[in-house]
């Protein structure tokens, strides 16, 4: 199988296996609302699982362009600066919600 030229040619092609590292986003994120609501520190094995799934989902997506499936800026795409937006958007949802619940974030 050849490259995608495009990033969106990628993204048709390869989404599936991005779906990992996008989904430890919002585990983290959950973990951080479970913080909020109950108040309690999380316990260190559930650290531990999401950290386990973060470094599978790297793994994961990294043998595409080691594979040379994928253009190496398109999963850097992808793979990175995608989680970073989503986990971005998700800390500007809750911090909305905080400020119009009046609890301080």
């Amino acid at each position: 199988m050849s490259q995608a030229n495009t990033l969106k040619g990628a993204v048709r092609r390869h989404w599936k296996d991005f779906i990992p590292a996008w989904l430890v986003q919002i585990l983290m994120m959950a973990d951080i609302i479970r913080q909020d609501v109950y108040g309690t520190e999380t316990p260190i094995i559930v650290v531990s699982i999401i950290f386990s799934l973060l470094l599978l989902s790297y793994c994961w997506w990294m043998r595409l362009p080691l594979s040379h499936k994928m253009k190496n800026m398109h999963a850097t795409l992808l793979g990175m600066s995608a989680p970073f937006l989503i986990w971005g958007g998700f800390y500007l949802l809750r911090q909305c919600f905080l400020s119009v619940a009046g609890i301080p974030g």
